[in-house]
């Protein structure tokens, strides 16, 4: 699967003028492929940021601040 970057990169040979076969060769991808992502519309997903997981840790933490004062040189 492409990134954002990498269709658009085809998308561009494509502009200059080589064929579906010249950029599949040169990609390493299949013909398949590479006419997928150029006459699909934008097949490409744009991800955001994803939530921080919570740690196992996380019920604890307080325990460890309050833990932390007594270390401390």
């Amino acid at each position: 699967m492409f990134r954002g970057r990498d269709v658009e990169q085809i998308k561009e040979l494509q502009r200059q003028g080589m064929s579906i076969q010249a950029i599949s060769q040169l990609t390493g991808s299949g013909r398949k492929t590479i006419r997928k992502y150029l006459l699909g519309p934008e097949v490409a997903p744009v991800y955001g940021p994803r939530p921080r997981r919570a740690s196992k840790l996380d019920p604890f933490k307080p325990e460890f601040v309050s833990w932390a004062c007594f270390f401390v040189v």
